[in-house]
């Protein structure tokens, strides 16, 4: 009886650590997967913004990077995109976002800032 007792007792363990693992799997690719569609889009809005005059990047800046960020986003997710700082030349851009996803065991929330900067060369 005492086996019993003891190896279903581990089997619980085991299955306690192997859900846990699984959450953590799920939480850190949805960490990866925001943090890699943010750098994309701040890339990308960052290389338009240097191809158009320095008086006009202020003005396309906000709209680009949305626009950007909408074609790459999950639509299971919610976003909240907000510009910290922008400075037209030097060209520099620093961005926040948040990420609230809706999982069975509850919503995860996560944010992250980034800051790309253009450099001569």
């Amino acid at each position: 009886m005492k086996g019993i007792i003891q190896g279903f007792s581990f089997f619980i363990l085991m299955l306690g650590i192997s859900l846990g693992l699984m959450f953590y799997v799920a939480y850190d690719t949805l960490r990866y997967h925001a943090r890699t569609i943010l750098k994309q889009s701040l890339s990308e809005t960052m290389m338009i913004l240097a191809q158009s005059p320095t008086w006009e990047r202020e003005a396309i800046m906000l709209s680009t990077l949305e626009e950007i960020f909408r074609l790459r986003k999950p639509a299971h997710q919610s976003y909240r995109l907000n510009v910290l700082g922008f400075n037209p030349a030097p060209l520099a851009l620093r961005v926040r976002l948040d990420v609230l996803t809706h999982h069975v065991t509850g919503d995860a929330w996560i944010g992250f800032e980034e800051v790309m900067i253009e450099v001569e060369q």
